[in-house]
């Protein structure tokens, strides 16, 4: 576990696929930085808009919105790298994601793994402080509502977040499984708009979090595998 004296900034991080299975590619990553959005969008070789940045940032509510093309899930996945080491190592921050490694697995930071691995890629999160946040709403957070039968516990990502700091989203998507067709569609603008609205429900919950919870609780780890990978 790692601990530190100064707080480290939360940096959301968020990932979009084709489905749940190990071949499935990933469609966007987004990551959510101080200044707003920085997000990947694979198209696999098909066309976007010229104002897709433009629509998406007068959509959203951010302050700033980049949205990168890339041509493929192994371009996605260097960018990701540079971006990681550009803007994350050494910058006080962490990563931060909601069930990126906890339930069943989880799913963000294991899908990468599987993914990197499939085209031999470095590790985009070298080095960088990694906390979850679906460990602190289930242990440290009461999120008890009245349900049709009997009391329930909310424990998802769009749940945790309306009920302790709702407000409007720019999340098209009544369910997350629409990104799917999306990505199937080419419905770039939805799918972008999807997953920045998922950082930044990340980004908000991770600030509530450091407010209230004890910073022994957030359980850092270190990104960094034993060994060096490749570039």
């Amino acid at each position: 576990m790692m601990e530190q004296d100064t707080p480290l900034n939360p940096v959301a991080f968020d990932l979009e696929t084709q489905g749940l299975l190990a071949r499935d590619q990933i469609t966007v990553a987004g990551l959510r930085l101080p200044l707003g959005a920085h997000v990947l969008l694979n198209t696999s070789g098909r066309s976007v808009p010229d104002d897709l940045e433009t629509t998406i940032a007068a959509q959203c509510g951010l302050d700033a919105v980049r949205v990168d093309i890339c041509n493929s899930e192994k371009h996605l996945l260097q960018r990701l790298t540079t971006i990681s080491q550009e803007r994350l190592h050494d910058k006080n921050r962490m990563l931060v994601a909601f069930n990126g490694e906890t339930w069943r697995g989880g799913f963000d930071l294991a899908f990468l793994r599987t993914r990197c691995g499939q085209h031999d890629l470095r590790w985009p999160f070298h080095e960088i402080p990694y906390a979850d946040l679906m460990p602190l709403v289930q242990k440290r957070v009461n999120t008890t509502v009245e349900a049709e039968d009997a009391p329930d516990e909310v424990g998802d990502l769009c749940g945790t977040y309306d009920l302790l700091i709702g407000g409007n989203h720019c999340d098209p998507y009544e369910d997350s499984s629409e990104a799917i067709y999306a990505d199937y569609n080419g419905d770039w603008e939805s799918l972008v708009l999807h997953n920045i609205a998922d950082i930044e429900r990340t980004q908000q919950l991770a600030e509530w979090m450091q407010r209230y919870i004890p910073v022994s609780d957030f359980r850092l780890k270190n990104l960094k595998p034993p060994r060096p990978g490749r570039e």
